[in-house]
């Protein structure tokens, strides 16, 4: 109401009848342009508020309540999260230093007792980690790179006692250039686990990741320069 007292006022001061028709048609404009201008200026201010502070070198990041989640799993497929898989995958990144292209597979324990081994492993390698229960630290004490690896099976002990090892049978040249299993026992080294089960899920996971592995080593992969070639 303001804006129609108003222009009316000046128009019909400054130029009689016609001055107050058109400071009419002012005021009702401006009655129902301003507020609707204001409302855009303060949609305006607003997301420039929040432009500036997303801006400004005070913003903190929200620190992270939970480890990356494991995106690869078996067959390709994105797994359920989980809180030991993502451990196994923040333990391997730490020992490889950030290399991504290792993909994580699995981590199991080979005893429950508080300084027993881990087993990590991944597609290019089997670490056996050690963590003592007086330290937080992780140390690998035995690191089998899965191309050089001919298989992994359990064993028994040999004395008949109830004790089952892992044993990792690396390659060894035959004669006719194709790889056998190395009879070297320097190049089957066994690893103690709790039971027999421990045993054969681990000997399981070790032998799924070689068969990957493999696969990685045979595919071709299609480079440009190979891309440009097949068109001639």
């Amino acid at each position: 109401m303001t804006s129609i007292v108003k222009q009316t006022y000046e128009g019909a001061s400054n130029e009689g009848i016609p001055g107050f028709i058109s400071g009419l048609g002012k005021g009702l404009v401006g009655t129902f342009t301003k507020p609707a201008v204001g409302m855009l200026d303060l949609a305006t201010g607003a997301a420039s508020a929040v432009r500036d502070t997303s801006r400004s070198s005070y913003h903190t990041i929200p620190p992270r309540l939970r480890l990356r989640r494991l995106c690869i799993g078996p067959g390709g497929l994105l797994p359920k999260y989980s809180i030991e898989q993502s451990r196994g995958q923040h333990l391997l990144y730490s020992l490889n230093d950030k290399d991504y292209s290792e993909q994580f597979i699995a981590c199991e324990p080979l005893d429950y007792s508080r300084d027993a081994l881990d087993a990590l492993i991944s597609s290019r390698k089997v670490y056996f980690l050690s963590q003592s229960s007086s330290s937080s630290s992780t140390e690998c004490v035995l690191t089998v790179p899965l191309c050089d690896l001919y298989h992994c099976k359990v064993v028994r002990d040999a004395a008949g006692m109830n004790t089952f090892y892992l044993e990792l049978t690396t390659k060894s040249q035959g004669t006719t250039g194709i790889a056998i299993p190395s009879e070297n026992l320097y190049n089957r080294p066994k690893v103690v686990c709790a039971t027999e089960a421990i045993a054969q899920k681990v000997a399981q996971q070790v032998n799924y990741a070689k068969r990957i592995s493999d696969e990685l080593t045979q595919t071709l992969t299609l480079t440009n320069e190979n891309h440009e070639s097949s068109h001639y």
